[in-house]
């Protein structure tokens, strides 16, 4: 049986072979596409079986894609889809989970190497043509990290630590051993664990649960000295909080790749805090995240094609 599918994410021709030699006919449609006034689907798509993309549905009526039968989503969130017409469609949707981990990992190394070796002190100091040793540089060895969520990411950035000597703990809905961490210990205990953090990573979804579960109480608790990174989603760090603790001369340092409003806006007080490090929700990005990335859609694409339940469907109901 023949299928047909619309990706609006863009692959090489060696990978849209591969998804030929599935049995697939794919059509390619750049998702800005989607977006543009009056932009409306050719009817000879209105037939399609796979959608595969990030966010065409601004510009997408399910309703009149009357055979979809899967979404594969590229994006490990799916806060933008339509998820109320996709569930009484009975539309089965899978994201990506896992093919991020590596360059999410190797982002959080280097913003806490920035952290503790004052980078950009250093960077200042090049630029003003100045020769000033520092003395206050930190180690990350014996250091004391605690993950929020003990998902992929923080299994893959846990491996890596463990080449600084780190201790690696993580806070999570269940106490069930994961790879790379030392300890798991039950979120509900997260009040006990933040004192004693030399570092704090989250990397938690958006659920109602988790919004704003790092607030300015717990914040305020954690070592004046720590780090705090978040690659997972904005909304777990009360922002406004944030500022407030940090004006307050808290934090070795703080690394955001995620805020609560994205783009954050050219004036919030985060851009100009010297021990704040900010990039645009761009963990996820390097030389090898495509081709990761596509691996994942391929497999499930098999998975379909051979009647075969997908990897990593989305769960509306949990949040991830």
């Amino acid at each position: 049986m023949a299928y047909k599918a619309l990706f609006t994410q863009p692959y090489s021709t060696a990978e849209m072979q591969r998804v030929a030699e599935l049995g697939i006919d794919a059509t390619y449609i750049e998702e800005s596409a989607f977006s543009e006034p009056g932009f409306s689907l050719p009817e000879q798509l209105r037939d399609i079986d796979l959608l595969v993309g990030y966010n065409p549905f601004v510009g997408l009526d399910l309703d009149q894609l009357p055979a979809l039968k899967f979404i594969q989503l590229v994006s490990v969130g799916f806060n933008h889809v339509p998820a109320g017409d996709i569930q009484r469609l009975g539309i089965d949707i899978a994201h990506n989970v896992g093919a991020t981990r590596f360059p999410i990992s190797e982002w959080v190394l280097c913003q806490l190497l920035q952290i503790y070796k004052k980078a950009k002190v250093f960077c200042r100091q090049q630029q003003a043509h100045q020769w000033q040793v520092q003395t206050d540089i930190l180690e990350l060895t014996g250091k004391t990290v605690t993950f929020l969520g003990a998902g992929n990411i923080a299994v893959e950035t846990a491996r890596k630590l463990k080449a600084f000597d780190c201790r690696t703990q993580a806070l999570n809905l269940n106490e069930d051993p994961v790879e790379n961490i030392d300890e798991v210990i039950d979120i509900a205990r997260i009040d006990e664990v933040l004192p004693h953090s030399d570092i704090v990573i989250s990397a938690l979804p958006a659920t109602k649960e988790t919004f704003h579960l790092l607030n300015g109480d717990r914040l305020r608790a954690m070592k004046d000295t720590a780090a705090l990174v978040n690659i997972s989603r904005g909304t777990v760090i009360d922002q406004q909080a944030l500022i407030e603790v940090l004006r307050s001369g808290k934090f070795r340092g703080v690394a955001l790749d995620v805020f609560e409003q994205e783009p954050l806006d050219a004036g919030d007080p985060l851009w100009d805090m010297e021990n704040v490090y900010i990039t645009p929700h761009n963990a996820i990005f390097s030389d090898l995240s495509a081709s990761r990335v596509f691996e994942l859609v391929y497999g499930n694409l098999a998975h379909f094609v051979r009647g075969e339940p997908v990897e990593h469907p989305v769960h509306f109901d949990r949040g991830y």
